[in-house]
């Protein structure tokens, strides 16, 4: 049988219904409730053991709950509650490891809380569990406590249970309600200091005796969920909690109460009486709550004469401790100062702030008075849909009356109030429409800490500011526009925020009134009427009288709602070549503005024609007018390779980002830079040693890593086709897509397309270096072209495909139906291998189409710097890998500028050794110069120099074992052996050769050399300076000069995590573990096919997760060590 059948129910003396052993499905009749006759129903031996939801609550089933309720292994909620079952929970419900709600409350359960074998659910999802109104006896077990997935609630409420709360139920973090209310629980509430996600608490009708915890939790809770324990007490001893209804105050607290009259009205603006003051507490209900803040919460209260007050009782501070002995020296200060602050606030009299009319308070409690406003705060008004919008002149005067009332906090109160909490919500509005501004003073209230000492400004909460403009809407109906009587200067303090409010007023009062202004970019757009800057206003308009009256009346409405003016010196207009000469005229008359051909503007040029090479002439005039200035110092190379970076190349880069810089302006900067680092003066031209394309080069690769101003184009427009595809809702990506379209990958370069279009398209170039494509439906991403496969497209692998069929073709003919990778296609275009790669590939059906990210994530640099590095890397062409090999050696030696300069020419055959001029034709002789009568080559300048080996040999004289060497290949290999040993050997070795080759250019020229011991002296100098001590120059190992490995503190482990790439994609991560002695506790690594480095390291640290112990929990902390900074910075960012 496959369902139930729906007549048999409808039997009228049916008493017995039996379907056994049968594969019954579907849903059970709902007739089934009207056959009253009915007394036994069997389903039994139906394999129901996939059932997800069993619901048999509120029914009258009766006897008790079987074993084989254990076999339901894919139950996730059962709910059993409401009927008479007897006896006790099967312990076979702890089998069922998928079970997530547990609701048997409202029976006569009997026997433990919960049986032991639900201990077994303590690592899985129960998240609800009920056991509520039945008869459990006994203690609290630990099984329920070490439930850690249990986060909505835990209900034991109306059960006889005993004894203290567990200590383990700190392990509940995530728990949100708990309710042990009506049970006989004993001893204190210290266990639940450790919930810090309790919302919700129910301690009511036990024994529970001590202190409430002085938490947030306990402050909010009503006498009902803490009454009927009678030994329980506030911290102060001032209140205990007897029952559900009655709360009693103590003898010494009611005298107090009686005494102090609760510190009342200090500031008397009402007469308040005891009565008054208790009624007061006693409206302070959830009822009765219009408002909560980060300062309090504010609740409506109906005086008995009448009148309505609003009364903000104030949060209590978190964690403060009073000593015992300075109770009553503590009490006094904090009285005091609060005091002082309410009688500041007291004082403040004006029309636009709120009223203060006084105070109560005590050691718990805090209360404060003010007048009351029937139309709510401003915020309500704003964004409460059921409101009628407010009108123009209304939301103006609200404006102003808000801008004079915190001028007065501001410069006339003494001291001075800064407000900083700004905002809709702390603006009340009046019942006629005045603005009340209020929560100007509550920062020195509600810290604990500055109730003991005195200040000179009350300062407000820090907190963000809402701008009221930030939601207006434009009402239909036009309304005269309220002028100002008195504007605000330059400088003042509200002056940015008064600016951007009117401003918006300016936007719409162009939407509204100024139909004649705009131009139309797009037919498909609509027109661009203006652009507001920081302190400008740019307007586009139609070249007519009529457009420039509007325009006229509207920016006149503007200076009276601001009390500034136009200035109309500093204002121009910019006709296109179309307008009439009269015309302009009459227009400029108008206006009173002045009329240009071009203007600059941010930097830019600004003009109605295509820009010209003369437009750009000013980047090669302040490069001209830098290189003059420079040209009277004597600068090294290393100095000149520095400005030309960080000066000079760096002319062209705001234009190139925004515009079309010719390139004939890009080639002439480039000269100059070769010309400013080679050429002696404007009359003597040098030698250029080296070609400027391997200055260029990436450092990585060989070169000096210089940014050619013409390379540079490129990636500094990806990064505006970045924003482009990722910000699509932007105003000018708008425009550009209704004219263009959004499809940059295969838009082609038109005569007459826009400059922005064309560096979009340019950029897409560009980026493709950088992105690869998450395939969604393939639609977009072309299967030879672009990168979808690791990290290269297919036309770059080195691989056979058959290229022929699979030209023009898209990912998504390589898909099934299904979404998935179509194993019948794909070997029809590749190798066994590649197909084992595809189809490892990770798809997005979910997605909406296929989307791109970035190749190398995590690199924490810019677009523009990751284009061009993976520009560089794919263009450069790299000729001695043995030469790029050694200037890395070079560079990791860490040596003073001009020596690690002089090297990295000297690896490049740039140094003008006389063997090279004599090769040249411009000397007869390549002998030394020194006296050395070997012909003067690269290796006889870094290892036979007669002069060098003078230098060495007054150094080891003095202590120090500088090597000598026969030819510069074995120098090399022992300069990397002794790197390892003692890097500061080293850095001698390479400052003498660079300090011989300086005498020899003296020499040379015929110039007083300097004396051998003078020469060994500037070396050890230059060491010296560079790094501040001379240090382990007899120290031959490396253990004993520097400390590689740090252990972690006492009862830490430290954690080392590395990655591996290989050219092939083959990868491996890995851990190790140890402790404070630097012992091995535990490792791991796992192989894997990746193309990023820095996403491996991510791994790496990931997968420390799958393989955490029992006993690492129990360490005091872990310290995780990478050699990626960059993954380490965004694990720290994450947390």
């Amino acid at each position: 049988m496959s369902s139930i059948l729906p007549g048999l129910v409808l039997l009228q003396n049916l008493t017995k219904q039996l379907l056994l052993s049968n594969d019954i499905s579907g849903a059970i009749p709902p007739d089934i409730g009207q056959c009253h006759s009915l007394r036994l129903h069997s389903l039994t031996n139906q394999r129901l053991a996939g059932i997800n939801f069993l619901n048999l609550s509120s029914n009258r089933i009766t006897g008790t709950v079987s074993d084989e309720i254990g076999k339901f292994s894919q139950l996730q909620m059962l709910k059993i509650s409401n009927n008479t079952l007897f006896g006790e929970l099967p312990a076979s419900l702890g089998s069922i490891t998928d079970l997530l709600i547990l609701d048997a409350s409202l029976k006569k359960f009997t026997g433990p809380t919960i049986p032991e074998s639900l201990g077994k659910l303590a690592k899985l999802a129960l998240e609800l569990l009920d056991l509520s109104n039945n008869h459990l006896t006994g203690v609290i077990p630990d099984e329920p406590c070490e439930i850690e997935g249990l986060d909505i609630a835990l209900n034991l409420r109306r059960n006889m249970l005993i004894g203290p709360i567990p200590v383990k139920i700190s392990k509940l973090g995530k728990l949100s309600m708990l309710d042990l209310s009506y049970n006989n629980l004993n001893g204190n509430l210290a266990e639940l200091a450790g919930l810090d996600n309790l919302i919700g608490l129910n301690i009511s009708n036990n024994n529970f005796t001590g202190y409430l915890l002085d938490t947030q939790l306990f402050h909010q809770r009503s006498a009902s969920d803490l009454a009927g324990n009678e030994g329980l007490c506030t911290h102060d001893g001032d209140v205990c909690f007897m029952s559900s209804n009655v709360t009693c105050v103590t003898s010494t607290a009611k005298k107090s109460w009686r005494l102090h009259k609760l510190k009342l009205a200090i500031i008397l603006l009402i007469t308040i009486t005891v009565a008054m003051v208790e009624q007061l507490v006693s409206s302070l209900v959830d009822a009765n709550i219009i408002g909560k803040g980060c300062s309090g919460i504010v609740y409506r209260v109906s005086m008995c004469n009448g009148e309505v007050i609003p009364v903000k009782k104030l949060w209590l501070s978190i964690g403060r401790v009073v000593a015992m002995s300075k109770e009553e020296e503590t009490s006094v200060r904090v009285r005091d100062s609060f005091s002082a602050e309410v009688r500041r606030l007291g004082a403040i009299r004006h029309k636009n702030i709120i009223r203060f009319l006084g105070c109560c308070w005590n050691r718990r409690t805090r209360l404060m008075m003010y007048d009351y406003m029937a139309n709510g705060s401003l915020g309500g008004l704003l964004h409460d849909r059921n409101k009628c919008p407010l009108e123009w002149d209304l939301r103006y005067q609200i404006i102003l009356g808000a801008a004079q009332g915190l001028a007065y906090l501001q410069q006339d109160c003494i001291p001075p109030i800064v407000h900083k909490d700004i905002k809709a919500n702390n603006t009340l509005i009046g019942l006629d429409f005045e603005p009340y501004i209020t929560d100007f003073g509550l920062a020195k209230l509600v810290e604990e800490g500055d109730f003991a000492r005195s200040s000179n400004t009350i300062t407000g909460s820090y907190g963000y500011i809402e701008l009221f403009g930030s939601s207006w809407s434009v009402c239909k109906r036009r309304t005269y526009w309220i002028e100002a009587k008195c504007g605000f200067t330059q400088g003042y303090p509200l002056s940015p925020y008064l600016y951007i409010l009117c401003s918006q007023l300016l936007s719409y009062a162009i939407h509204q009134r100024g139909a004649e202004l705009g131009v139309k970019i797009s037919p498909k757009f609509e027109k661009i009427t203006h652009l507001l800057y920081a302190d400008d206003i740019l307007v586009l308009s139609n070249a007519t009288l009529r457009s420039a009256r509007c325009l006229k009346n509207i920016l006149k409405k503007f200076c009276g709602w601001t009390g500034q003016s136009v200035n109309i010196m500093k204002s121009q207009i910019i006709f296109a070549k179309s307008v009439r000469g009269n015309c302009k005229k009459k227009i400029s008359k108008k206006l009173g503005f002045l009329i240009v051909n071009e203007m600059h503007y941010l930097g830019v040029k600004l003009v109605v024609r295509r820009p010209l090479k003369s437009d750009f002439r000013s980047i090669i005039d302040h490069a001209l007018t830098k290189l003059n200035a420079w040209g009277s110092r004597s600068l090294s190379m290393a100095g000149s390779v520095l400005l030309i970076k960080s000066s000079l190349l760096s002319l062209p880069i705001f234009l190139s980002t925004l515009t079309l810089v010719p390139k004939s302006i890009l080639h002439n900067l480039d000269k100059l830079c070769r010309d400013f680092l080679w050429n002696k003066d404007k009359v003597r031209k040098g030698l250029h040693y080296i070609a400027w394309d391997e200055l260029c080069k990436p450092k990585l690769l060989g070169g000096l890593g210089i940014h050619s101003s013409i390379a540079k184009i490129g990636p500094l427009s990806s990064r505006i086709t970045w924003r482009f595809i990722h910000n699509p809702n932007l105003l000018c990506n708008r425009i550009i897509i209704s004219k263009y379209g959004n499809d940059v990958w295969n838009g082609k370069f038109r005569r007459g397309n826009s400059p922005t279009w064309k560096i979009l398209l340019d950029g897409a170039n560009y980026l493709k270096h950088i992105i690869r494509w998450k395939i969604s439906n393939g639609i977009k991403v072309n299967a030879m072209e672009d990168t979808w496969i690791l990290d290269k497209p297919i036309s770059k692998w080195p691989t056979f495909v058959n290229c022929i069929d699979l030209q023009d073709q898209s990912v998504h003919n390589l898909l099934a139906e299904d979404g998935s990778w179509n194993n019948k296609v794909l070997p029809k275009f590749f190798n066994k291998d590649l197909i084992e790669i595809i189809t490892s590939i990770k798809l997005f059906p979910e997605e909406n189409g296929d989307q791109i990210e970035l190749i190398k994530q995590h690199a924490r640099i810019s677009i523009s710097a990751l284009v061009y590095e993976a520009w560089m890397e794919t263009h450069c062409y790299v000729s001695e890998t043995q030469s790029i090999e050694i200037l890395n050696y070079f560079r990791k030696f860490k040596l003073m500028s001009k020596v690690e300069m002089f090297w990295w020419r000297h690896c490049k055959n740039g140094i003008p050794t006389n063997s090279f001029l004599n090769y040249r034709g411009f000397i007869q002789s390549s002998l030394c110069p020194c006296d050395c009568n070997e012909s003067e080559n690269l290796d006889h300048v870094a290892v036979s120099c007669l002069q060098v080996l003078k230098i060495i040999n007054k150094l080891n004289c003095w202590g120090f074992p500088v090597p000598t060497f026969d030819l510069f290949s074995k120098c090399l290999i022992e300069l990397k052996r002794l790197s390892i040993e003692n890097l500061n050997i080293v850095k001698l070795y390479c400052t003498t050769i660079y300090y011989s080759w300086k005498r020899r250019n003296q020499i040379k020229l015929g110039v007083e050399s300097s004396s051998i011991n003078f020469l060994a002296s500037n070396v050890l100098a230059a060491i010296s300076h560079s790094y501040n001590n001379l240090r382990n120059w007899d120290t031959n190992l490396l253990w004993e000069s520097v400390h590689t490995w740090r252990p972690p503190p006492l009862d830490w482990i430290k954690i080392n995590v590395d990655a591996t790439l290989q050219r092939s994609y083959n990868a491996g991560i890995g851990a190790i573990i140890r402790d404070h002695k630097g012992c091995f506790l535990y490792a791991f690594g796992n192989n894997l096919k990746h193309w990023d480095i820095t996403n491996l390291e991510l791994q790496a640290i990931l997968a420390i997760r799958e393989h955490l112990q029992r006993w690492m929990l129990l360490q005091k902390g872990v310290i995780i060590e990478g050699d990626n900074k960059n993954v380490i910075k965004w694990i720290e960012d994450s947390l």
